[in-house]
């Protein structure tokens, strides 16, 4: 196998056969490089699907990549994905390049800042590099920098891109204390290898380096560990209903803040879980089996409950740009960003959601988007009448949820979190009362 590369293709099953020395390295990166065009490629015609599906099922379909193949293409998708505006341009990369795609340029970046790209390849990746197209913060497209600048202010906005168009350096895991406490899950994991740290502020999280896969650890695979973001956590503790209470969770997805509330709950309560696709219901549904969660505390549904049911509290996690999430779902700066659609759809679902609100119960209203539109501008929306609603203090709901250092997370009676402040994904919510009788 000597006269072979090493590492199994990227590009098809047989390994090409590779001239020694300098040579040699030259042409595994020509190789690796054309192997990930036809994957960004495929990415790109398929409608950009988040990454992390599509590359369990490109992966899946080709069983002669070797591991070294799979986590170079993991890291140079999830770099081109950040890297929107710049291959927008429709720049080509020169020769020596035998790979027409404009990936190549954000492959060769990421091998260059790792010193990982052979001698007499570097020289001409730095002259391709060198005359980089305009592009604005990093690469993210222009109606995202314009959307960040008008809800922060350019200065903070900069700030915010700065960790937003990186990968995470962390992931949060969310302790099934319903079954297991958060400590002991740490020792057991920390004895095994994995070490992990409390959260800052939610109280039955833990935070894992990034990385690290726990999907296939028995704590994981048993139900007692869920992956969540910090920032997910703290906002189903304001969805905690009275003891005993109900909860409508009316945007439930594919149900992490349903099974955090129904691990708080230990079964003393009911929540329904409203979510109108089908596959999404689906893996709520075996992520409830697989945490355990008894029959009868969850009710899943494919359709909004009968006018007239009321809850002690209604969440409503609405579908928005995601754009809290970029360091983990860079795939969304290539879809269309429509703000303005996006606040329409989402004022008609905080308004259904409020009318299943008893009175004295609760609603909140929460987003993963840092963007004003999505946020507070859909917020006043709720009360831009003299309606039934009376602002609720976020901070109260959190610190009896056993949280951390509330004063840093909630400003202006809405709570917000964002990545280059508190290390989370960005999330934003707000909580009001129902009042009358």
């Amino acid at each position: 196998m000597e006269d072979r590369i090493a590492d199994n293709s990227l590009a098809g099953g047989e390994p090409h056969a590779a001239p020694e020395g300098k040579g040699r390295d030259l042409a595994r990166l020509h190789h690796r490089l054309e192997g990930a065009g036809e994957a960004f490629a495929a990415w790109r015609t398929s409608g950009h699907p988040p990454l992390e599906r599509f590359l369990a099922a490109w992966t899946a379909s080709r069983p002669w990549m070797g591991a070294q193949d799979r986590r170079f293409l993991r890291r140079v998708l999830f770099r081109a994905a950040r890297e929107a505006a710049v291959l927008r341009t429709g720049l080509r990369p020169r020769p020596p390049h035998r790979a027409d795609d404009p990936l190549v340029l954000v492959a060769a970046a990421l091998w260059m800042e790792e010193e990982q790209v052979p001698g007499p390849v570097r020289a001409a990746l730095a002259e391709v590099l060198a005359e980089p197209p305009a592009r604005p913060w990093g690469g993210l497209p222009a109606d995202w920098a314009d959307a960040l600048a008008r809800s922060f202010g350019l200065r903070e906005a900069c700030d915010l891109v700065r960790v937003l168009n990186r990968p995470a350096e962390s992931c949060d895991l969310r302790v099934n204390t319903a079954r297991l406490a958060r400590e002991e899950a740490r020792t057991i994991l920390a004895g095994e290898g994995v070490p992990v740290a409390p959260t800052c502020h939610a109280p039955d999280g833990l935070r894992l380096e990034a990385g690290r896969d726990v999907r296939r650890h028995r704590l994981y695979r048993e139900g007692l560990l869920e992956i969540q973001d910090e920032s997910s956590q703290l906002v189903a503790l304001l969805a905690l209903p009275p003891q005993g209470g109900t909860v409508l969770d009316f945007c439930a997805g594919a149900g992490g803040k349903t099974l955090a509330l129904a691990a708080a709950l230990r079964g003393h309560g009911r929540i329904d879980a409203y979510e109108i696709d089908s596959v999404r219901r689906a893996e709520l549904r075996r992520r409830l089996a697989r945490a355990g969660v008894r029959s009868g505390a969850v009710c899943v549904l494919a359709s909004p409950p009968a006018d007239g049911e009321l809850y002690d509290v209604v969440l409503v996690d609405a579908p928005c740009s995601g754009s809290g999430t970029l360091r983990r779902a860079p795939h969304l700066l290539w879809r269309p960003l429509d703000l303005a659609a996006e606040a329409q759809r989402q004022r008609a679902i905080l308004a259904r959601a409020a009318g299943f609100v008893r009175p004295g119960g609760r609603l909140v209203y929460a987003t993963c988007s840092v963007f004003d539109e999505e946020n507070r501008a859909v917020a006043a929306s709720l009360t831009a009448d003299d309606g039934p609603w009376r602002p609720d203090d976020p901070r109260t709901r959190l610190e009896e949820a056993g949280v951390k250092d509330v004063a840093t997370l909630v400003a202006g009676g809405t709570l917000r979190l964002l990545p280059h402040r508190h290390g989370t994904d960005g999330m934003e919510a707000c909580l009001w009362v129902r009042t009358g009788a």
